[in-house]
């Protein structure tokens, strides 16, 4: 599957933002009609498994965008990257991926096993891994 990103905008030299409305203002402040491209690329592979999978919801997760089965999240956008839960055994280096860390939102507490955040930098592998993720939920709660 091969998402594309259209109407990118630049705001700055080191920053990237896409419409998400059909008229676009000066001012400062209706900068809220954007999204960045790492919150739609997400949005587009929510969207995408969302429609092709009849028993997949939208969700939230930690406050954030997320993807859920029967009410389960197993992926969702966190500080610009997609954590998404493949279960202990997966290997991100058996799929290509290199850029990834276990999800720590915790201060005290170690890294949750079963979660891996994908850095922006794999975002090609980013549908992928949603679907990985959707089929390792659908695995546990059968």
């Amino acid at each position: 599957m091969n998402l594309q990103i259209s109407n990118v905008s630049w705001l700055t030299q080191s920053h990237y933002l896409v419409r998400n409305d059909k008229n676009l203002h000066s001012e400062s402040h209706e900068l809220q009609n954007y999204f960045t491209m790492e919150e739609e690329l997400f949005n587009q592979v929510r969207n995408n498994i969302v429609a092709n999978h009849a028993e997949v919801t939208e969700g939230t997760m930690m406050a954030s965008p997320g993807i859920q089965l029967k009410g389960k999240n197993f992926a969702f956008f966190y500080k610009k990257s997609l954590a998404v839960r493949l279960g202990r055994d997966f290997e991100p280096e058996s799929e290509g991926i290199h850029k990834y860390e276990l999800l720590n939102p915790f201060k005290v507490k170690p890294p949750l096993k079963d979660w891996f955040v994908i850095s922006f930098e794999e975002a090609n592998k980013w549908p992928m891994l949603a679907e990985i993720a959707l089929n390792q939920m659908r695995k546990e709660l059968k």
